[in-house]
């Protein structure tokens, strides 16, 4: 199964002393445990990845692990060690010239989580700008959707109606039945909070 065949990877690794393969198996067992829910046990993952670092400089190997950790806590409800990790990758994307639209997209949603709506809405525009740069509409119109969320949440459906309206316009480049019914079930929320049945 899955778990036997990460400790069979991580055993190998430290067997033959190989820490660049190392810290890719320690992201990977971190990612597989953070899928399965298993959040301490992902970021023990992580933390053991973080720790070759010092000896072994990766700064895009740091930000993986400091954007996947961010993650872990982020579902565990620790909001602001989330934010503190993402913004640390946030860093080293910058400087190595990366993307950041994933970085602003989860800068987003943990403070959407934690009610802090300006500062969601400002990263999510940023993830936005970037994902349409970058030709990813998928991830355009997923992050509407998000945003649509929190204009719901604060009572602004007039503006959650125009990023849903955005997001069908983008969702017609890439045809996902998924998206679709995303963005309809999203339109419904804002006619439910408006009483519109």
């Amino acid at each position: 199964d899955a778990e036997e065949s990460l400790e069979t990877a991580i055993d190998l690794a430290e067997d033959s002393q190989n820490e660049s393969a190392l810290m890719i198996i320690y992201n990977n067992s971190g990612i597989y445990y953070k899928e399965r829910q298993k959040y301490k046990k992902s970021i023990r993952y992580f933390e053991k990845g973080i720790k070759l670092l010092r000896i072994y400089q990766d700064d895009l190997m740091e930000a993986k692990f400091l954007h996947n950790m961010a993650g872990s806590y982020g579902r565990l409800g620790d909001n602001d060690r989330a934010l503190d990790f993402l913004y640390k990758a946030q860093k080293l994307y910058k400087k190595l010239e990366l993307s950041l639209g994933n970085s602003y997209g989860e800068i987003g949603i943990r403070y959407k989580d934690i009610n802090k709506y300006e500062e969601a809405i400002t990263s999510f525009n940023r993830a936005i700008r970037t994902f349409k740069s970058e030709g990813k509409s998928f991830n355009v119109a997923r992050t509407l959707i998000m945003q649509s969320d929190i204009y719901n949440s604060i009572g602004e459906f007039h503006k959650s109606i125009k990023v849903l309206d955005d997001a069908v316009l983008i969702a017609e480049d890439f045809h996902d039945e998924l998206m679709d019914g995303r963005i309809m079930s999203s339109y419904a929320m804002v006619y439910h909070h408006q009483k519109q049945y």
